[in-house]
């Protein structure tokens, strides 16, 4: 599962997610997460499409976590399901 939630050798900051709508990034575990920007006015929310089509999506979350990290990672408000469970 954790797998799932790494994108490997991709360095996607705030700016760059928000131009990304429709990738697919390939996840660690070799499946793909789908970029969706929604767009309201200025504001701007990332979602995270996975596989779990009976769930809501997780958003991508405003965050400090980079904080001294020389890698980027991003918080997510919800876990990304490789498959679609019941």
């Amino acid at each position: 599962m954790l797998l799932y939630h790494v994108v490997p050798g991709a360095t996607i900051d705030r700016r760059a997610a928000v131009k990304a709508d429709g990738a697919e990034l390939t996840t660690a575990l070799g499946a793909t997460v789908e970029v969706d920007v929604l767009r309201w006015w200025h504001f701007r929310q990332v979602r995270l499409v996975d596989a779990d089509t009976s769930d809501r999506d997780a958003r991508v979350v405003a965050s400090d976590i980079n904080k001294g990290n020389r890698q980027i990672a991003r918080a997510v408000d919800r876990v990304l399901r490789p498959i679609d469970l019941p």
